[in-house]
């Protein structure tokens, strides 16, 4: 169980390298946080609350919906739940990976699925792959709503134009390119608000004195 979890979990960070981001910029931070960390680990838990005594969802507490499934609890073997979601989630995250690499996320979930054959009955295989399926898909549907959503198409904006001032962000050696994703910090944060309410006070005069040496250096 322990190599099942691990794999399904680090497979979307392991294929974000290989998706075409049809930029000369390296592989966006933020693109990588949201598709290999967040909404899998959302999707990875929530496939198995059920089966988890005294589980909790996160969906209800960050603005989601949580889903509960339509027969007994005993009636599903929630590995085949996780397999499910984690194989359609993946993929909507790496939806313009290469074809290798969807065929490595299709043959890792019928890999499971053979196993899973042995491990439990027909019946509650199929009851867990269709609720992995729907949590899945609710929560990819939830996601597209953050603004983050197909970020690798509009990773700079020709258009945005910084603002200047001490402590704010400046083109750096040596391509000075572009702000990547200048507009990231209009998007829904995980917990509501935390962004705003976190933001840091005005820059120290220690710090600017730093950064004018930063840069002549």
């Amino acid at each position: 169980m322990i190599t099942f979890l691990r794999q399904k979990s680090i497979l979307p960070m392991l294929l974000t390298p290989g998706c075409n981001y049809k930029s000369n910029l390296s592989d966006p931070l933020p693109v990588t946080i949201q598709s290999c960390r967040i909404v899998p680990g959302i999707t990875l838990y929530e496939s198995v609350l059920p089966g988890i005594p005294g589980g909790r969802s996160l969906l209800s507490q960050i603005g989601g919906t949580s889903l509960t499934p339509a027969e007994n609890k005993k009636d599903y073997y929630w590995p085949a739940s996780l397999n499910a979601a984690m194989a359609y989630i993946t993929k909507q995250f790496v939806e313009n990976t290469s074809s290798a690499n969807m065929v490595t996320i299709d043959s890792l979930e019928n890999a499971y699925k053979i196993n899973f054959q042995i491990e439990a009955d027909a019946n509650k295989i199929h009851n867990a792959e269709d609720y992995g399926m729907q949590v899945a898909t609710a929560i990819f549907e939830w996601s597209k709503t953050d603004g983050a959503h197909q970020a690798y198409k509009y990773i700079v904006d020709p258009a945005y134009v910084p603002p200047a001032g001490p402590g704010l962000w400046i083109p750096t050696p040596t391509a000075f390119g572009p702000a990547v994703h200048p507009h990231w910090g209009d998007n829904r944060s995980f917990i509501a608000n935390s962004a705003s309410l976190t933001q840091p006070g005005p820059q120290s005069h220690i710090l600017n004195r730093l950064n004018r040496r930063f840069m002549k250096w």
